[in-house]
C-alpha cells in the first residue's frame, strides 16, 4: 500500500503534466481503453449557478476531471426488442403489488425496459463510479483532496416494473453538479438540441461522473466544433412523442457557443415509459 504524499500546488509544469498523464493512464487502463477523460481548469466554472460550482464543494479546488463511458448503440435501440413473436413471454399478465392490489402489466415491456435500465444505467453507473473512485484515490494518494460526484439519479430495476429512484427528483431534474457542463468544460464534447452531451464517437450515448480535486492538473483544450448536426437534422426533437422540446436557443458554456432546444421536464417525465429514449436512439452521431 502506497504512502500518501504531502499536498503541493506550486509544483513545476513538468510535474503537473506528469501527474495529469498518470491519472489519464490509470483511467485508460482500468477501462480497457474504452473510457474517455478530460480535465477542466477551475476558471471555466466561474458562471456556475450558486451552490453548484466545484468550489462550493472543495473551496480550494484547482481542477475538475470528467470521466465518460459509452451506452452501447445496440442498447440504445432497445425499443426494437419487443418480442412480438414470443410464445413464452406474454404481452399481458397480472401481478400483486406491495400494497396487495392486483394490477395488469406487460411482461414484454418489463423485459424490454430491463435492457435499458440495467445496461444503459445500472451497470454503467456502478462501473463508472468505481472507476472514478480509483482515479480519486490515486489523486488523494498523491496528496490532493478529491471528491467524486456520482451519476445523477441512478435507477435500479425490480421485476414488477417498479422503478425505485435513489431519491425523489425535483421539478427540474437538477442534480448537485452538472456532468454535462463539466464535460464541455473538459473538452469532451458539446450540447445537442436534445439537451444531452454529445461526444464525437458516441453522440448522446454516454454516462459521466466528475471528480473535483485540489490537484493542479493540466486542463485539456476546449472544443469549438459541435458534434450536434443542429436544426438541419432535428431527429431528436421530431422523434419525441411527448413533444417536450420547444424553440432552439443559443447560450455559452465555458465560453463556448452551444445550441439546445427548450425542454419541458414534466412532459418528458409523463411519457418516460413510452418514448423509449428516442431522443438518444434517433441521433445519427456515433450510431452504426
Amino acid at each position: 500500500m502506497g504512502t500518501r504524499k504531502s499536498s503541493r500546488t506550486d509544483i513545476p509544469l513538468f510535474e503537473r503534466k506528469e501527474l495529469t498523464n498518470k491519472l489519464k493512464l490509470i483511467i485508460n487502463e482500468r477501462s480497457s481503453g474504452i473510457g474517455i477523460v478530460g480535465v477542466a481548469s477551475i476558471d471555466r466554472f466561474e458562471n456556475s449557478p450558486k451552490g453548484h460550482g466545484p468550489r462550493d464543494f472543495i473551496s480550494d479546488a484547482n481542477a475538475v476531471v470528467v470521466l465518460g463511458l459509452p451506452i452501447l448503440d445496440g442498447v440504445a435501440d432497445y425499443a426494437n426488442y419487443e418480442m412480438k413473436d414470443s410464445e413464452i413471454v406474454t404481452d399481458e399478465d397480472i401481478y400483486v403489488g406491495k400494497d396487495g392490489i392486483k394490477r395488469i402489466y406487460n411482461p414484454r415491456l418489463a423485459l424490454q425496459n430491463q435492457v435499458n435500465l440495467r445496461s444503459a444505467h445500472e451497470a454503467l453507473n456502478m462501473e463508472i463510479q468505481i472507476l472514478s473512485i480509483y482515479a480519486g484515490a490515486f489523486l488523494e494518494n498523491e496528496g490532493y483532496k478529491s471528491l467524486v460526484m456520482p451519476t445523477t439519479y441512478g435507477t435500479t430495476f425490480s421485476w414488477q416494473m417498479n422503478v425505485d429512484k435513489d431519491y425523489p427528483r425535483n421539478v427540474k431534474g437538477i442534480g448537485q453538479f452538472s456532468h454535462r457542463h463539466a464535460a464541455v468544460a473538459a473538452g469532451l464534447g458539446s450540447f445537442g438540441l436534445n439537451n444531452l452531451l454529445l461526444t464525437p464517437n458516441w453522440g448522446p450515448r454516454n454516462r459521466f461522473t466528475t471528480i473535483i480535486t485540489r490537484a493542479p492538473l493540466i486542463a485539456d483544450e476546449l472544443t469549438n466544433i459541435s458534434s450536434c448536426l443542429g436544426e438541419k437534422c432535428s431527429k431528436c426533437i421530431d422523434s419525441c412523442c411527448a413533444k417536450a422540446f420547444g424553440d432552439v436557443f443559443e447560450f455559452e458554456a465555458s465560453g463556448v457557443k452551444q445550441k439546445m432546444a427548450k425542454f419541458d421536464h414534466l412532459k418528458c417525465e409523463g411519457a418516460y415509459g413510452l418514448c423509449k429514449r428516442a431522443c438518444i436512439s434517433s441521433c445519427p452521431v456515433g450510431s452504426f
